[in-house]
C-alpha cells in the first residue's frame, strides 16, 4: 500500500510525502485505521496496519478509488465521453463538488456529484472490479438523473507517486467510460449546446443613443443568434439608418461611436452558454 488519506489535510497521499512512522497522520482507505508509514532503507516504502489491528480487505483499487474522485474534486472537471452523433464528448467543468474521498461509499449516493455553472447535477461513479447493478442504473434512468461511470481498471497507482497516470486518464482521455443516463441520442438535444457567445440588448444604453429595443432587428433569439459584438453592430447600423430621417438624430455622429470597440460591448451584454445547459 503506498496511497493512504491523510487525516491532517483531507487528502490522499503517497507514501514518501508523509512523515515516517504513525506520526504520517494518515488511515486505511478501506477499514479507516490508523497506518504506519515504512520508509526504511532496505524494503519498498509502504503504508501498513498495526499489529493489533491486524489486516483489513484492502485492495489497490481501494487507494485508486479514492485518489480517482480526489482528482475529479481537486480539479471540478472530468472527460466525458460522445454520444452517438449528437453528443461529442468534451471537457466537463464544475463550479461546485462533491465527494467522500476517505472510503468506499456503501451507500446508494453516487460516488461524485459535479454541479456545473447552470446548477445541473452529474453523478460520477467509479468502478473497478464492480461495475453498477442493474438496479442502480434503473435508478438513474427512471430518476433521469445524469450519471457517468468511469472504469479504472486498467490504471495503476502504486509506483506512481504524482498519480500523473490516473490524472491523465480522468481528465484527458474518453475511453473506459460510458454514459448510464443518458443513454439516447435525442436526450443529449436537450442539454448539448454551441458553445458561442449570445448578445442580448442593453436596453439602457441603446436609450442612450436614442433607440429602444423595438428599433432593432428582432434576430436576437436563439432560432438566429447573433455570435459577435461586429454582427451585432451592423444590426445597429440598420436601425440607425432606419432614424436617420428624424431630425433630432445625428447620423454621422452616432454611427463612428458605435463602431468602436468601446461601445459595442457597452450596447450588448455577452453571455458565454455551457454546452450542458
Amino acid at each position: 500500500m503506498t496511497w493512504a488519506y491523510s487525516t491532517i489535510d483531507n487528502h490522499m497521499k503517497y507514501v514518501d510525502s508523509v512523515p515516517n512512522g504513525y506520526n504520517c497522520g494518515c488511515v486505511c482507505t478501506c477499514c479507516g485505521k490508523p497506518l504506519n508509514a515504512r520508509q526504511g532503507e532496505v524494503n519498498e516504502h509502504s503504508f501498513a496496519h498495526r499489529k493489533e489491528d491486524g489486516e483489513c480487505g484492502w485492495g489497490p483499487e481501494s487507494s485508486l478509488h479514492s485518489l480517482a474522485k480526489q482528482i475529479i474534486a481537486d480539479n471540478k472537471k472530468v472527460m466525458v465521453p460522445p454520444c452517438g452523433g449528437i453528443f461529442s464528448g468534451r471537457l466537463l467543468e464544475f463550479v461546485k463538488v462533491e465527494t467522500e474521498i476517505r472510503k468506499f461509499r456503501k451507500d446508494q449516493q453516487p460516488d461524485v456529484i459535479g454541479v456545473d455553472e447552470n446548477g445541473k447535477e452529474w453523478c460520477i461513479e467509479i468502478s473497478y472490479t464492480n461495475p453498477l447493478n442493474e438496479d442502480r442504473k434503473k435508478k438513474y434512468i427512471n430518476d433521469k438523473r445524469y450519471c457517468l461511470e468511469i472504469d479504472i481498471s486498467d490504471i495503476c497507482i502504486e509506483q506512481d507517486e504524482e498519480a500523473s497516470e490516473l490524472k491523465a486518464f480522468l481528465l484527458e482521455r474518453k475511453d473506459n467510460r460510458e454514459w448510464i443516463y443518458p443513454i439516447h441520442e435525442s436526450e443529449f438535444k436537450q442539454i448539448d449546446k454551441p458553445e458561442k457567445p449570445y448578445i442580448y440588448h442593453n436596453t439602457e444604453q441603446l436609450n442612450e443613443y436614442g433607440l429602444s429595443v423595438n428599433d432593432v432587428p428582432s434576430s436576437i433569439e436563439d432560432s438566429n443568434p447573433i455570435h459577435s459584438t461586429a454582427q451585432y453592430g451592423k444590426l445597429l447600423e440598420e436601425a440607425f439608418r432606419k432614424k436617420e430621417h428624424n431630425h433630432d438624430f445625428q447620423y454621422d455622429k452616432v454611427i463612428p461611436a458605435v463602431s468602436s470597440e468601446s461601445i459595442l460591448p457597452r450596447l450588448a451584454s455577452i453571455c458565454f452558454r455551457s454546452p450542458f445547459r
